[in-house]
């Protein structure tokens, strides 16, 4: 298979740090988004794209490519057990592999987590994964539709990644590429901003491969850049193989192997149902208590005692940042409230929604989770700073360049 390809990789406009790790390097392509704070996510991510570079050139490579994710999640665990301050770190990560299927080409792209891949088959945009989110759970089932689910405040919460289970979950796809075909591997720091419809336009637009990369950069930041945006293109040139054409049939599937492991999907895990109360338990005629009742009893209060310390434990460590009056300010508590209790202003800043941009004020509007007073305190400096910027470049007209922290290369093979 011929392929050109192109990536670029950015801090944003707001995070101090770049979490996101990628790798190409024409067999095997990958995007990793770190999480865990600034030292664990930058090494969670990074250790996991160094595992799948490590992939063995071998006739089992499908199977060595779907391990790799194993041994990166292991990885990952091992290094968090002997660091505290790495303690809780994991990644998404999805990845490309150009490989050989009864005598034709095609790329098994495996994912886990919110990372997504895309296919541009035809002039048509595609997207290959899944979101392994809470949120995207909710819009397979039907219980959201897709405009609930753009401004969920929950779309972040991941229910799949590297280094957090001890067993690696992932999903496999084979994609069968035609000659003019684009593969698309980008973190959710592209996707919270640009929507499917953009990336098409600029996918299509006939730049060279590399500025179409920079571009989706670009586009990201303009719309906020709240998070770190990675993009890898895989633009397929020719096929040295000769296989039917997938005319009339979709070119991505669930991939599946006699060598491997049927890929298993988790169903929900049933909810213990308690069993019926003892009828010879029943206190007759009010008059007696038996040693079953009373032990009931004790393990009800027990339990309902450990579900309220859960709750105020929750409530004592949850802060979001939101809109109070016009005023970006930071509330203790949790979005929405929970249970009996309400979320109260614990810090007004004096930035007001009227100087953000709309895809700023919208998420301060819809709330942003925070796990610490300290990090959302950090996020308000961050707005204050990109305002601060947009205000003197646009009092400056002949000075309005600035510096980004955009990484960004190509390659042919």
């Amino acid at each position: 298979m011929k392929l050109q390809w192109a990536l670029a990789t950015d801090t944003g406009r707001v995070r101090r740090v770049n979490q996101d790790s990628i790798y190409a390097d024409g067999k095997l392509f990958a995007v990793a988004d770190g999480m865990g704070g600034h030292a664990g996510g930058e090494v969670a991510s990074k250790l996991a794209v160094e595992t799948l570079s490590e992939i063995p050139s071998s006739e089992r490579l499908a199977e060595a490519f779907r391990s790799s994710f194993s041994e990166a999640n292991r990885r990952i665990m091992s290094e968090a057990s002997h660091s505290e301050k790495l303690k809780g770190m994991g990644t998404t990560l999805t990845a490309a592999l150009v490989t050989a299927e009864a005598g034709k080409e095609v790329f098994l792209v495996q994912n886990i987590g919110d990372s997504r891949a895309y296919f541009l088959h035809r002039g048509e945009l595609q997207q290959i994964t899944k979101d392994h989110t809470y949120v995207g759970e909710l819009l397979r089932s039907g219980s959201i539709t897709e405009e609930q689910a753009a401004h969920h405040s929950q779309r972040h919460v991941l229910t799949k990644a590297l280094g957090v289970e001890a067993t690696v979950d992932s999903d496999i796809f084979k994609v069968s590429p035609s000659p003019g075909d684009i593969l698309l591997l980008c973190s959710d720091g592209l996707i919270n901003h640009v929507t499917d419809g953009e990336i098409e336009k600029i996918l299509m637009g006939g730049l060279p491969l590399q500025q179409r990369a920079d571009r989706l950069i670009e586009s990201a930041n303009l719309s906020g850049g709240t998070d770190n945006i990675s993009v890898i293109l895989v633009e397929v040139l020719g096929l040295s193989s000769t296989g039917e054409d997938q005319d009339g049939s979709s070119p991505v599937e669930l991939y599946q192997e006699k060598e491997l492991e049927t890929v298993v999907r988790r169903k929900p895990e049933l909810l213990s149902i308690p069993r019926p109360i003892d009828k010879q338990a029943i206190v007759r005629g009010s008059r007696i208590f038996t040693l079953r009742v009373a032990a009931f009893l004790l393990l009800f209060l027990l339990l309902v005692g450990g579900v309220l310390i859960s709750v105020q434990l929750y409530e004592n460590h949850s802060y979001f940042v939101g809109d109070a009056d016009g005023a970006v300010a930071i509330f203790h508590g949790h979005p929405g409230g929970l249970l009996w209790y309400s979320p109260s202003v614990v810090q007004t800043s004096s930035l007001h929604l009227d100087v953000l941009n709309s895809v700023e004020a919208s998420a301060i509007k819809n709330k942003v989770p925070e796990p610490s007073l300290v990090a959302a305190e950090s996020y308000i400096r961050n707005l204050k700073a990109r305002v601060k910027q947009q205000s003197y470049i646009s009092s400056h007209p002949l000075g309005s360049s600035f510096t980004t922290t955009t990484t960004s290369g190509s390659g042919v093979g």
